[in-house]
């Protein structure tokens, strides 16, 4: 939510972008931000691994968020030439909004009742 209302501030900065205060205060916050993020990201993947492949499907979540960035990357590149940059972040604002929509059906705790079953040999 933090990451989206900072993209959402760039998106509606305007000439305020050239104002150096401002942007020193947006990258500091905005990288704050994102390594809350990913240190939250970590914590909560580890939380939904299976135990008994945890190693395997953590591997595969971070690999599925490379592969995210690979194509994320030229994606708002071409959406930067094609609309602007206040659209890009605005683009962008929205989407980490729409991504907490999904996290109450990735749920740790259910996660951990059904992987516990498994090892049991019984389905959660």
């Amino acid at each position: 939510a933090g990451m989206a209302l900072l993209l959402g501030t760039w998106a509606l900065a305007g000439d305020v972008w050239a104002w150096m205060p401002f942007l020193c205060v947006w990258m500091f916050a905005i990288g704050f931000s994102y390594y809350a993020y990913s240190a939250a990201m970590l914590g909560f993947l580890m939380g939904v691994s299976n135990p008994a492949v945890g190693a395997t499907q953590f591997a595969v979540f971070m690999a599925a968020g490379n592969l995210t960035a690979a194509w994320t990357a030229p994606a708002g590149g071409a959406l930067t030439d094609r609309y602007g940059i206040p659209a890009a972040f605005a683009v962008a604002a929205v989407v980490q909004v729409a991504a907490i929509a999904v996290l109450p059906l990735c749920d740790p705790r259910a996660a951990e009742k059904h992987y516990a079953g498994l090892a049991e040999g019984r389905s959660a």
